[in-house]
């Protein structure tokens, strides 16, 4: 693999929760993170062209219009190529169902276990890059 970092995007609503995941990410040296509270801020940038997109589902908490789902639809549209990681404390099944058929590959359930399998999706996807 190059030495060029693999650029993720997160779109989170909960500042900590972005915190907590960016520095752990960051520790790996191998990522250029960022982060965004709202799915507008996210969009905005994408001209940035990221490989990765770590996304959750209700985040329109913090002033932003647009859910996980609106996010992902309008990101992909852009970025044909671009990875999806729906990280969301969201786990009424049907949303999940919905947002599987839309094309997420990856849906992990904010918990204990989180960060552990977003490092095996993220493992898999450098892999695919290589």
């Amino acid at each position: 693999m190059s030495n060029k970092k693999i650029r993720i995007f997160i779109i989170d609503d909960d500042e900590s929760f972005l915190f907590v995941l960016k520095k752990h990410l960051e520790q790996k040296q191998i990522f250029e993170i960022y982060t965004f509270n709202t799915g507008e801020a996210g969009i905005e940038q994408l001209h940035l062209d990221p490989y990765i997109l770590i996304l959750d589902y209700n985040i329109n908490r913090s002033g932003g219009r647009m859910n996980g789902k609106e996010v992902m639809e309008t990101a992909q549209k852009h970025l044909q190529k671009l990875k999806v990681i729906m990280l969301s404390g969201q786990e009424d099944g049907q949303i999940v169902f919905e947002m599987i058929k839309l094309g997420i590959k990856e849906y992990i359930i904010k918990g204990a276990t989180a960060l552990d399998e977003l490092d095996e999706i993220l493992h898999m996807y450098m892999s695919e890059k290589v």
